[in-house]
This record gives structure tokens, sequence and C-alpha cells, in this order.
């Protein structure tokens, strides 16, 4: 579920990046060349932008800004739960150790009362009698002297369910360990997207100061441009005049 979500976030940010791409190659389109011509046309500097082009810019950096806002939100809660994901494994872990650590206890106290069930004076004569090679059974197994049948086949049948107890637990504490280092591996590269995206958001949010300032700093010198003598109206005039001297020029001759 947390990988999934991951590549959800990650699926956003690149839709993000590519709409950021393509609305700023619109902009460059559509400004780049009337508002070089718009410029050469008022008296301005060719090289400044337009207050219409600043703006543009400006509302598509406000909105990158905001977006990357709510990526950086994700990322972050996404960060929390796989940090609350971890804990609940170590707890859960934990748990599973002390429960088989408590079935050992108990499987070991469970074994001493079974064996002290026996007479104590088998148990006697089993101290006190001499060390004599143990006697084999034909099929070269050892012979169940002093327990019954059904001692015999509780005692296996003990052992054959704390095997398999102690085996699934084995894989529980082994999927736990697996999951526990996806989450510790997942959690740094949310860390490391944040810390990036972070960067990434003071970098727009002082580019946008700046481009506040150049939008100032343009329209002042737009006002003086308007102040001083356009090439463009010279231009005209001179045109317009030729045109005129040609047209009588026709006229007369």
């Amino acid at each position: 579920m947390i990988r999934e979500l991951n590549a959800g976030i990650r699926a956003l940010d690149e839709a993000e990046q590519l709409r950021r791409e393509t609305e700023s190659a619109i902009i460059r389109k559509k400004y780049g060349g009337l508002g070089a011509f718009g410029a050469w046309a008022s008296g301005g500097i060719i090289s400044s932008k337009t207050e219409e082009h600043a703006e543009a810019e400006a509302k598509a950096r406000d909105l990158g800004i905001h977006r990357d806002s709510i990526l950086w939100f994700l990322r972050q809660r996404l960060e929390l739960c796989c940090r609350t994901q971890q804990e609940m494994m170590e707890t859960r872990l934990k748990r599973e150790l002390e429960k088989n650590r408590s079935m050992l206890s108990r499987s070991g106290a469970t074994i001493a009362g079974d064996f002290a069930e026996f007479p104590p004076s088998a148990r006697r004569n089993s101290l006190t009698a001499p060390a004599a090679p143990i006697p084999m059974s034909e099929d070269g197994q050892f012979p169940s002297q002093g327990l019954t049948e059904e001692q015999i086949q509780m005692f296996e049948q003990g052992n054959q369910d704390m095997m398999k107890h102690f085996e699934n637990s084995l894989d529980k504490v082994r999927t736990a360990e697996k999951s526990l280092l996806e989450i510790a591996e997942l959690q740094s590269l949310l860390v490391n997207n944040l810390a990036t995206q972070s960067a990434h958001i003071d970098q727009l949010v002082a580019d946008s100061f700046a481009t506040t300032e150049n939008v100032g700093g343009g329209n002042k010198e737009l006002k003086k441009a308007t102040q001083r003598a356009s090439p463009a109206k010279y231009t005209f005039f001179a045109a317009s005049g030729l045109c005129a001297f040609l047209v009588l020029w026709d006229l007369v001759f």
C-alpha cells in the first residue's frame, strides 16, 4: 500500500513537471516574438519583457509553487505513515519474540512435569544402577522402557506441534524483518525527496520575489521609454512622407 501511494505521488510529480514545461513553452511562443516587436515599436529595450509576459510567468510560477507544496505535503504525510508502520512492525516483532520465549518456558516446564510422573523407585533404580549398554530392538531403535504407547505418541505429537509453531514464528519474524527493511528504504527515499522538493520550493519563492522586483523595474523602464522619441514613429513618418512624395511625383509627371 505504501509503495502504491509513493508511486501515485511520483506520477503526480511527473505530470506536474510535464504541465510546467508545456506551459513555459506556450508562454515563450506567445510572448517571444510579439514582445520584442512591441518593445521596439514603443521605443523600449528589446530584451525587456512586457507586462503581460511577466504577469503570465508570475501566474505560472505561483501555480507551480502551490502544486509543489501539495506534493510536499503528501510526501510528508506518507513519510509519517512509514514511520508509524515501522514502529508497529517493531512492536509486533518484539511481541512475537516474547511469545516464543514464553512458549519455550512453558514447554520446558511441561516436559519436566511429564518426567516427574514416573515412580520414584524407577528413577532411583535408574540412578543407582550401574551403567550398562542400552539394548536396542531388532529394527535398530532404542526401546521405550517405562513409557506407554500413548505417552510416546503424546511426546511425538508435542514435538511436531512445537516444531511447526517455531517454523511459523520464524517465518513471521523473517517477514517482519523484510518489511522493516523495505519501510526503512522507502522512508529514506521519501526524506531525500522532501529535502529536494523543499529546496525547489524555496528557489521558486525566491524567483517569484525576483520577478516581482523585475516587473517593477520593467514598468519604470517602459515609462521612461514612452517619454523618449520612438524610432518606430520616425520610421512611420519617413515612410509616409516618401509614399506621398512618390504619389505626387506620379501625378505631376
